[in-house]
């Protein structure tokens, strides 16, 4: 969303990007409709108007349940968009392929989950007011669905990428990439559990069923998820 929209052109007000944040707002009920996008010119910086709308515009977005990127990222996720292909085979299960960068799919069956055991590329799901949204670990998936909620750890909400999701008797295997701090939430982890990341051992804070790990920075590379056997 360009600044020079919201100031006519430059000419005034100068504070006129606030209402951007509006913008945000009738774009994301009752599902996101375009990408929250901050676009302003460097002249922006020349006028204290302007500089404090850019706050509250940052203010604004960095507190919604984003997944930060740039946008040429985003393009490349649009272009998946275009590429994805579905197929359902003769027992029902969905064939998920070329979906290039995009990692997200909605189904609109708020009785149907994913079946962690028989799905193949599937890291989890994240309930919205939109629906229910799967995250994808590959370009290439197999969903095999069930009528009840999966009791296996499962990937409820990340806002970064995730590059790869192996989940074992022990551990959950994964390579994840942020572009700034954010949390990692998986849901049915057993016990005490930390994310293992390069030097870095993040502790996890139990929520109900649910563990949240906080990255407090930018974090990319191969990470491990450990629990204890306490139950």
């Amino acid at each position: 969303m360009n600044e020079n929209v919201y100031t006519n052109l430059w000419q005034g007000p100068y504070y006129g990007y606030r209402n951007v944040i509006d913008t945000f707002r009738a774009l994301s009920a009752p599902r996101r409709l375009k990408p929250l996008g901050i676009y302003y010119h460097f002249y922006s910086g020349s006028e204290k108007a302007a500089v404090r709308a850019l706050h509250q515009v940052y203010r604004y977005v960095q507190g919604q349940p984003i997944n930060p990127m740039y946008l040429s990222d985003y393009a490349k996720r649009a272009r998946g968009f275009y590429s994805l292909a579905l197929g359902r085979d003769t027992v029902g299960n969905w064939h998920i392929a070329n979906t290039g960068a995009l990692r997200t799919l909605r189904i609109d069956d708020r009785s149907l989950y994913p079946d962690m055991d028989a799905s193949r590329g599937i890291a989890g799901y994240l309930d919205t007011d939109a629906g229910r949204y799967l995250h994808l670990s590959a370009a290439r998936a197999l969903l095999t669905t069930t009528g009840s909620q999966p009791a296996q750890p499962h990937l409820v909400q990340f806002g970064g990428r995730i590059h790869s999701w192996e989940a074992g008797d022990n551990a959950i295997e994964l390579a994840l990439q942020t572009e700034m701090a954010t949390r990692l939430t998986v849901a049915q982890l057993r016990g005490e559990c930390a994310l293992h990341i390069g030097d870095d051992l993040v502790p996890a804070v139990s929520e109900g069923y649910r563990h949240a790990f906080a990255l407090d920075k930018p974090t990319a590379g191969a990470a491990r998820i450990v629990c204890s056997n306490s139950e």
